[in-house]
């Protein structure tokens, strides 16, 4: 083997190894609290759990969680949790630039964060 394909073959070997790494990762959870509890909780149109709860939403990086609170005799709540790039997606971001295939990282839930993370919500009668 030449060089430069063993070169190549060691750089993607440690893109595979680093997402790997991250898939281990804790993946980034979301709390629903309500008052008073017992609301049934919707993440993207599909029912979860009544409140409280605390869920690990199986979506990409990309994607925008819809949450929807409904509870008989109360208006219903919509909120929004969208995902952030965390100390770890950083640094993949920076070694990336020199390292293309550690970019594969960026897939990694071990990258973000759920912004927000945490969801205290008083329901309000009809």
């Amino acid at each position: 083997m030449n060089d430069r394909f063993r070169k190549s073959v060691s750089v993607f070997m440690l893109g595979l190894f680093s997402m790997l790494l991250l898939t281990s990762c804790q993946h980034p959870s979301v709390s629903v609290n309500t008052k008073p509890q017992g609301a049934k909780v919707y993440m993207s149109e599909q029912y979860v759990a009544d409140t409280p709860t605390m869920q690990k939403p199986n979506k990409w990086p990309w994607e925008t969680i819809n949450v929807r609170i409904e509870k008989d005799g109360y208006a219903t709540q919509a909120r929004e949790v969208t995902h952030n790039l965390n100390d770890t997606g950083v640094i993949v971001l920076v070694v990336g630039i020199f390292i293309w295939p550690i970019l594969l990282g960026l897939l990694a839930p071990g990258c973000w964060n759920l912004n927000p993370s945490g969801m205290d919500i008083t329901l309000d009668k009809k």
